[in-house]
C-alpha cells in the first residue's frame, strides 16, 4: 500500500466530531492532505493544516496565505475532488481517505462515486467516510475484508460498479454468494448483515461498491 491521501471534499460535515476521531486515528501514518475548494472551511473546523488546496474557490470562505494553492477556472472538466485526488497520485499516493464527500447535493455524491471508481482504475484504493457511511470499492486486486469491530449493527450491501460483475463472493455474511453474476440494473445486494466475526466480499472481474450503513 502506498501513501495515504485524504481529501477534504466540499460537501457538508454535520458530524465534525466523527471526522475528527476518525482522522486522528490516521495521523501516525502521516498522510498527504489535499482540500478542496469549501473543503479547506472543514478541516480548519477540526484544526487540521493541509498541504494543498484545488479548486476554482467559488465556495470557500476564505483562501488562506503560507498554504499552496491551485485555483482553477469555475468552466472546468474536472471536479474539484477529481482535481484533488489527481495531485493526490502526483505526490505518489494510491491509498485515499474522502471527508465531506457524501451528503448535501445529489449530484456532488453520484460524482464522487465515480471518483472512486477512478481511483480503483488507476491502480489505487479509495474510501469515502462519514459519520453514518463508509463506501469502499472492491475490485479483483483489492478484495475486502470485514470484522465485527467495522461493521456490527451495520447494514452492508453491495452492488455492481460495471455492467457485470462477475465471480462475486460474499462469505461470512446473512445472505452469501459464490462466483455470482452482479449487474448495475438490479439490486440483489442491498441490506445484507456480519453473520460472523468476519466477512470476506471479493470479485474476479470487474468492481464493487460495499456501503457500510449505520442508522442513526
Amino acid at each position: 500500500m502506498g501513501r495515504l491521501c485524504v481529501v477534504f471534499a466540499g460537501g457538508p460535515v454535520p458530524d465534525l466530531a466523527a471526522i475528527r476521531k476518525h482522522f486522528q486515528m490516521l495521523q501516525e501514518s502521516e498522510p498527504y492532505i489535499v482540500c478542496a475548494d469549501r473543503g479547506y472551511d472543514t478541516a480548519c473546523r477540526i484544526g487540521v493544516r493541509p498541504d494543498l488546496i484545488v479548486g476554482d474557490f467559488d465556495s470557500c470562505e476564505t483562501v488562506p496565505e503560507g498554504i499552496r494553492c491551485l485555483r482553477y477556472p469555475p468552466q472546468k472538466d474536472d471536479t474539484d475532488t477529481l482535481i484533488a485526488v489527481k495531485e493526490g497520485f502526483a505526490a505518489g499516493c494510491t491509498d485515499f481517505i474522502l471527508y465531506g464527500a457524501l451528503g448535501g447535493r445529489l449530484d456532488h455524491s453520484a460524482a464522487n462515486f465515480q471518483v472512486l471508481r477512478w481511483i480503483s482504475q488507476c491502480g489505487g484504493s479509495g474510501r469515502m467516510f462519514s459519520a453514518d457511511h463508509l463506501v469502499l470499492t472492491v475490485d479483483p486486486s483489492h478484495p475486502l475484508l470485514l470484522s465485527k469491530s467495522d461493521c456490527e449493527d451495520a447494514y452492508i450491501s453491495v452492488f455492481a460498479a460495471c455492467p457485470q460483475a462477475r465471480g462475486v463472493t460474499l462469505r461470512g455474511l446473512a445472505y452469501e454468494v459464490e462466483d455470482f453474476v452482479m449487474t448495475d440494473s438490479y439490486p440483489i445486494g442491498t441490506s445484507n448483515r456480519l453473520a460472523s466475526d468476519q466477512a470476506e466480499i471479493s470479485v474476479r472481474e470487474g468492481m464493487l461498491f460495499v456501503v457500510i450503513s449505520r442508522e442513526t
